[in-house]
This record gives C-alpha cells, sequence and structure tokens, in this order.
C-alpha cells in the first residue's frame, strides 16, 4: 500500500511535466501560423497586384512581342531612308529631288527620333540595334550605282525613295491596324499622316 501510494504523485508529477511540454509546444503552433498565413497573403496579394501592373504596361506602354518585332522594321525602314537621303543628297541636280529630299529627311529624323525615346521607355533598346539590323535593305545602293553608270540617276533615285516612303507608310499601317496599344496607335497615326504629306507632295502634277 505504502508503495501504490508512493508510486501515485510521481506519475502525477511525471503527467504535469508532460502536459507542460506539450502545451508549451500548442502555444508555439498557435502562434506561429497567423504569421505564416500572413506571409502567405502578402505573398498572393503582391503576385496579383505585380501580374495586373504587368498587364497595365503592357497595354498602355510597352506593347506585345508582335508589336516590337513590327517596331524594328519601321525603325529599319527609317534608317535605310535617312541613309540613302543622306548619302545621295550631294549627287542631285534635280530641284524637285532636292527639295523633297531634305522634306523627307526632315520628317524621318524626327520620327526617327521619337521611336528611339520609345524604344528606350520601354526597355527595347539593349536590343534595338541588332534587331533593326536585321531588317534593313541595302540594295538601293547598287541599284543607285548602276543608275549613275547608265546616266538615269536622277529618276532611279525619285523612284526608290518613294518605293522606300511607300513601304515604310506601308509598315505605320500594318502596326497601327494589329496594335491595342493606344500610346503607340497615336504615335504611328502621326507618322502616316506626315508621311502621306510627303509622299504627296513628290507627286507630280
Amino acid at each position: 500500500m505504502l508503495k501504490a501510494s508512493i508510486m501515485e504523485p510521481q506519475n502525477n508529477h511525471y503527467d504535469f511535466i508532460m502536459n507542460s511540454s506539450q502545451n508549451k509546444k500548442s502555444l508555439i503552433n498557435l502562434n506561429g501560423t497567423p504569421k505564416k498565413q500572413k506571409i502567405l497573403f502578402l505573398v498572393i496579394i503582391i503576385g496579383i497586384v505585380l501580374i495586373i501592373f504587368t498587364g497595365l504596361i503592357m497595354s498602355l506602354g510597352g506593347g506585345s512581342k508582335t508589336d516590337s518585332s513590327q517596331l524594328y522594321k519601321i525603325a529599319a525602314n527609317q534608317q535605310d531612308l535617312i541613309a540613302l537621303i543622306k548619302t545621295n543628297s550631294s549627287n542631285l541636280k534635280s530641284q524637285q529631288n532636292i527639295n523633297n529630299s531634305a522634306t523627307s529627311l526632315a520628317i524621318i529624323t524626327s520620327q526617327a527620333g521619337e521611336l528611339s525615346t520609345y524604344f528606350k521607355k520601354h526597355g527595347l533598346a539593349k536590343v534595338t540595334s541588332k534587331q533593326v539590323k536585321a531588317h534593313q535593305n541595302s540594295k538601293y545602293i547598287q541599284a543607285l550605282s548602276d543608275a549613275k553608270a547608265n546616266g538615269n540617276y536622277e529618276d532611279s533615285y525619285a523612284g526608290i525613295l518613294a518605293s522606300r516612303l511607300d513601304e515604310y507608310r506601308s509598315n505605320v499601317k500594318t502596326l497601327y491596324s494589329s496594335t491595342g496599344n493606344q500610346q503607340l496607335k497615336t504615335i504611328l497615326s502621326n507618322y502616316f499622316d506626315q508621311l502621306s504629306l510627303v509622299m504627296a507632295s513628290q507627286t507630280p502634277n
């Protein structure tokens, strides 16, 4: 009987220790769970905000990959036209060609500057040079060299300039029709109107 009475308080004593340990463990879990839930909740909210923000940037500013690809073609048109005019302006004798070249160069140089700013603003500047170069076409160099040798340089130059301006305007129109980027649409609309005026002034009466 004495042995049994001694054992009973010992059992109660150990039960108290075990219960205390379990209570502490339970308290730790209870305190930790809300904190983890808050962190997870914040991560989800931040993720949603980033997705929405990225969507807005794409729709209002940056545009899609398709837009970028077409923009590189337009930039290539600009660079080709600028090179065509600058390289050959000193060889021109026709006053009409001289005037048309000067007007075209002023308009296209301005547009090229605006497009360059657009590339930088929307993170496209780092790949612009390589991508634009891939779309450039310098066949006009040989064509004008042959025309000069054949004595029809002025007419060939006027024809090439008109053809390149038409190609440029066509690419502007294509992107305007396909893009959902309103900022880009405004830029392209201005380009198209300006090019249309330049090309109209070059048409013989």
